[in-house]
């Protein structure tokens, strides 16, 4: 009777170690797998944001030349100048993380961008700010779903350390889109 309660026992003690290396190798599997989700998303963020950085850079320059109205050549001056400086920290960063960045725009982005290569002065304006207060929104909620979800601090500072200068783009892009009349609800200034 002593052997069978020694071996059921000793089965019981092997099915629970069994479990237990289970439930470790899972956790590790886990863990890797949320390591890799999460360093997939890093990697896709920061190739995201050199191409919309590398947009609104070009944009920045276009807008200098071309606005007709002074504060969005103003506004396009200060997008080049601070879009070219997030770009630099932007390329530590890839090059801390080993991740390639895109040489050039592609698709929507290259559209957008030819599509204010023909425009000029008023033309140039409202499509210009209208697009500008857009594409700050959709940065500033990206830079906030990151700011939630990366778990790497070091792409985790610099969403905190370029947030702050996207909020501000917006908001001078919301007040200079006053001074032009902008109605963000009309779409008569569609190109």
């Amino acid at each position: 009777m002593k052997s069978v309660q020694t071996a059921l026992c000793s089965m019981f003690l092997v099915a629970i170690s069994g479990i237990a290396f289970a439930a470790d190798t899972s956790k590790t599997e886990n863990a890797e797998t949320a390591a890799a989700r999460s360093t997939s998303l890093d990697n896709q963020f920061i190739k995201d944001v050199a191409r919309e950085n590398t947009l609104l850079t070009r944009l920045g320059d276009i807008a200098d030349k071309q606005a007709g109205n002074h504060a969005v050549k103003a506004f396009g001056h200060m997008e080049a100048q601070r879009h070219a400086d997030i770009e630099n920290s932007l390329r530590k960063l890839a090059k801390d993380k080993k991740v390639d960045l895109p040489r050039d725009l592609e698709g929507m982005r290259q559209i957008t961008l030819q599509r204010f290569t023909n425009l000029n002065g008023d033309a140039f304006d409202k499509p210009y700010m209208r697009d500008m207060i857009l594409e700050h929104n959709l940065l500033i909620a990206n830079f906030q779903y990151m700011l939630d979800n990366t778990t790497d601090p070091d792409v985790k500072k610099f969403v905190r350390d370029t947030l702050p200068g996207f909020q501000d783009h917006l908001r001078v892009a919301q007040d200079d889109a006053k001074t032009i009349n902008l109605n963000m609800l009309s779409t008569e200034t569609q190109p």
